[in-house]
């Protein structure tokens, strides 16, 4: 039995000590190429294949910033009508399951996707599909294929940012994840100042806030989800009028709870919301 559980297990063996010599001679011509973008790349993707996830998105980030900006391609027909209707769905969605959403958008964009490589503004946004489904060599693929296009979107800075804070949960030290930290409150900001309708930037930022315990930014960022009329997920309805509660702003509250109700006809979390709200207005 031992013998065949060898057996079993020396491709395996084999397979990682190959990675770890291709993670060293990378990291060797790292120190002297003039490609260094293209290096990270591949770094990423070997530490992704050694199950070192943290470094690759290490790697990945370094290699983002070192692609030179390029004039996007012209949208054909056919693909910005796609691209819109899947925007849509992505922001409809938003602030919902990531994984749920993620499926969705691959089951009705993914094929098409697939069939056409050069469209480059769908491909991204079908990226960050992937990469919410931890498939991340398909999503480092075509992220890193656009990023240059469009590294001024509200899609980059968003998943920058979030890949940021990631790494700054991770990170070995203080200084390093108050870096990462700092680095993604900076990225999703300017996501945010990009598409404010996006509610799971709204979710992300107001964490990031009471983490801080800057109650101001709290209130700055439910009021603006209110302004901005952007689409909120059916979860996060009390969880939002909670906040406004907790900061005073009951006039607020009950200003997310009348934005709420026009986007569905009916839901018992907006109900809840409601009840919650009324309790403390008297």
């Amino acid at each position: 039995m031992l013998k065949y559980l060898i057996l079993f297990l020396l491709p395996i063996v084999l397979i990682a000590s190959e990675i770890k010599e291709e993670i060293a001679g990378l990291q060797d011509a790292l120190i002297s190429s003039h490609q260094k973008g293209e290096i990270h790349y591949k770094l990423a993707s070997a530490f992704y294949r050694d199950q070192e996830s943290d470094q690759a998105f290490q790697h990945f980030l370094c290699a983002l910033k070192l692609i030179p900006a390029a004039e996007a391609p012209d949208m054909c027909e056919e693909e910005k009508k796609l691209y819109t209707a899947a925007l849509e769905d992505y922001l409809a969605w938003a602030g919902s399951d990531p994984v749920r959403v993620a499926r969705q958008l691959l089951e009705k964009y993914g094929e098409v996707a697939d069939a056409h490589h050069t469209w480059v503004h769908l491909n991204f946004l079908i990226a960050t599909a992937y990469g919410n489904l931890g498939l991340y060599d398909e999503f480092f693929k075509r992220f890193y294929c656009g990023y240059g296009y469009l590294s001024e979107t509200f899609l980059a800075y968003k998943t920058h940012g979030i890949l940021c804070l990631r790494l700054a949960q991770h990170g070995k030290s203080a200084k390093e994840r108050h870096a990462y930290k700092e680095e993604a409150f900076h990225y999703l900001t300017g996501a945010l100042e990009r598409n404010p309708i996006d509610s799971g930037l709204y979710k992300v930022l107001i964490f990031l806030a009471k983490d801080e315990n800057n109650d101001a930014l709290v209130h700055n960022y439910l009021q603006k989800m209110v302004e901005h009329e952007a689409h909120i997920s059916r979860g996060d309805v009390y969880l939002y009028v909670r906040e406004a509660v907790a900061l005073g702003e009951l006039a607020l509250g009950q200003q997310i709870v009348d934005l709420a109700r026009t986007q569905y006809d009916f839901s018992r979390a907006i109900l809840a919301a409601q009840e919650y709200l009324t309790q403390w207005d008297h």
